[in-house]
């Protein structure tokens, strides 16, 4: 049992992984964001991830904050 993220976005872009993002992932995420911004070399821009996000294979979508 558990969850994969699969998929996270802000206002400035996002970032999927269909896979699932490892523990690992999600980390350097968090600890890398500035502020409340996701930083990441790979990020989409956020259009693009606005319409590919929901779009996704899921069961469950939540709204969180990393």
């Amino acid at each position: 049992m558990g969850a994969k993220i699969v998929g996270i976005i802000d206002i400035v872009g996002g970032l999927i992984n269909e896979e699932g993002f490892t523990f690992n992932d999600i980390s350097h995420f968090f600890l890398g964001k500035k502020g409340n911004t996701l930083v990441a070399d790979n990020l989409i821009p956020f259009e693009e991830i606005n319409k590919r996000i929901w779009s996704l294979q899921t069961e469950i979508f939540a709204l969180c904050c990393i």
